[in-house]
């Protein structure tokens, strides 16, 4: 299984942006940041790979989050890997 996540700056604007996408349409969710990342608040926005393009036009028409890093997370029955974007 492959998804995006979004590693924000703050609780308040995981929070924020989950709360956008599914407003417009995205299935979203917020989830612990992988340590793997190494930055942010500990919380992320998790995103099908179906709706990157379109997430990231959303996120940007809001102009008041801040998103630290976006990762490509890959899960597979021998372990996860994740790569920054």
């Amino acid at each position: 299984m492959e998804y995006f996540i979004f590693v924000t700056a703050s609780r308040t604007d995981a929070i924020g942006i989950n709360a956008r996408l599914k407003e417009n349409g995205i299935k979203s969710s917020v989830v612990s940041t992988p340590k793997e990342a190494g930055l942010g608040c500990g919380l992320s926005v998790k995103i099908p790979t179906t709706d990157y393009f379109f997430a990231i036009r959303v996120i940007n028409q809001a102009k008041k989050y801040s998103v630290k890093g976006v990762y490509k997370v890959s899960e597979t029955p021998f372990g996860k890997t994740i790569k920054r974007l």
